[in-house]
């Protein structure tokens, strides 16, 4: 099924991919990604959206971690802890990282993820200090 999405309605996102790789760089951040779908898809979607898969540590269900998802709790501990942030478009996958010792934060669909990761870092993207034409162009 997940080879017959088609990807091609996403528009690829340069700043984006500077804004994770710049946090990435300066910042120490190691960015994990954590879904339920097969890790192929998460490739192609990565790489439709122009962001490099090679920026993430990916948790994917495999034949490795026994096809686990979320929000089983087995799935969680696939995940860093500590010093780490999961964000989430699912309000229970959230709740479950919560009683598995993530800090989680629930991304609505309105929400920009990237307001929402500076936030919880305390950081300002360099992009937001831009004029406003130049994030424009910089946005595509």
């Amino acid at each position: 099924v997940y080879d017959s999405v088609d990807t091609t309605i996403l528009r690829a996102d340069p700043l984006l991919h500077r804004q994770l790789e710049s946090l990435q760089r300066t910042g120490g951040i190691q960015w994990w990604l954590a879904s339920n779908s097969p890790r192929h898809f998460v490739d192609r979607v990565l790489t439709a959206l122009g962001v490099s898969p090679s920026l993430f540590r990916i948790v994917c269900p495999s034949r490795a971690n026994q096809w686990v998802n979320k929000p089983d709790a087995a799935y969680y501990e696939l995940l860093p802890k500590g010093n780490a942030c999961f964000f989430d478009d699912s309000l229970a996958n959230c709740e479950a990282g919560r009683r598995a010792g993530l800090a989680s934060v629930h991304v609505a669909q309105a929400d920009d993820v990237m307001t929402l990761v500076a936030h919880e870092l305390e950081v300002v993207p360099s992009s937001w200090k831009l004029p406003k034409i130049d994030y424009m162009l910089e946005k595509g």
